[in-house]
């Protein structure tokens, strides 16, 4: 919405099409934010498509958030969560739960993912940085 005006389905196509689809988008999320966006002034939205879409336009305001985004650094998560790391602390404590098969289990899993993450790699052109960039932080 930034680059043009848009109505919602087009906004979740571009973001799934720059994110490259590693983060799934719900079109009732795009439109809920719209919503919010429209309330706190960062967008309008008014003309329709002629097959009854509602385009959203960003405001003044919200050009200048979109800025602020841009430019302010991301702070870490307070503090990030290993849900791992707490399953076998809690695992190790237990005398319910076989913590060997627990961890071959997610060894399995952990290299399958891995797997999945090295096809992602490679279907990714080599001039594409934001697609390398998002497949490597999968």
């Amino acid at each position: 919405m930034a680059e043009k005006p848009r109505h919602g389905y087009e906004i979740k196509n571009e973001f799934d099409r720059r994110t490259n689809h590693t983060w799934p988008l719900n079109i009732g999320q795009v439109y809920t934010t719209l919503d919010r966006l429209e309330r706190d002034g960062l967008c309008y939205r008014g003309e329709e498509t002629p097959d009854g879409r509602v385009i959203a336009t960003i405001s003044p305001k919200g050009r200048e958030e979109v800025r602020r985004w841009f430019t302010t650094p991301i702070a870490p998560a307070n503090p990030p969560r290993n849900e791992l790391a707490i399953k076998i602390a809690l695992a190790a404590t237990s005398k319910d739960v076989d913590v060997a098969t627990l961890i071959q289990d997610q060894r399995h899993a952990t290299m399958h993912q891995l797997q999945e993450c090295r096809q992602a790699r490679r279907s990714v052109a080599e001039d594409d940085l934001a697609g390398q960039l998002l497949v490597d932080g999968m």
